[in-house]
């Protein structure tokens, strides 16, 4: 961020990076990006000649989610897929499936694991509604 005015969009500070990548000056990359060419020295000097991040292209659907993607989401619980096996078929992390779905407040609609091995649980009879 500047120190003298608004918040700098990152977009504007990766134009500065990659200008200086290609070999233009501090000056130069600095109005390519549109700002002063104080600020693209001040920016320099602040990350110590290195970009502060990655100067890849980002891309559209690292971030969220996309219709498509939220879809087959959907139809993998539908199919009884775990979380694990939804994110895979994406490419994702489960941590963003299920980020997904705890937002919309989704359950899977599974049937409940019933205990193996006991007819009664610990603890004597169940009082359901009494």
């Amino acid at each position: 961020m500047s120190t003298g005015g608004l918040p700098v969009r990152r977009a504007v500070r990766r134009v500065f990076w990659l200008g200086v990548r290609a070999g233009l000056s501090r000056e130069e990359a600095a109005v390519r990006a549109g700002v002063s060419a104080s600020a693209g020295r001040r920016w320099f000097r602040e990350a110590g000649g290195m970009p502060p991040m990655s100067l890849s292209e980002p891309s559209e659907s690292s971030r969220y989610l996309t219709l498509p993607e939220r879809i087959e989401i959907f139809a993998g619980l539908q199919l009884g897929n775990s979380y694990a096996q939804i994110a895979r078929g994406l490419g994702r992390s489960t941590s963003t499936v299920t980020r997904e779905l705890d937002l919309y407040k989704v359950r899977p609609t599974r049937p409940r694991a019933e205990p193996v091995g006991r007819e009664t649980p610990r603890g004597g009879v169940v009082c359901r509604g009494c």
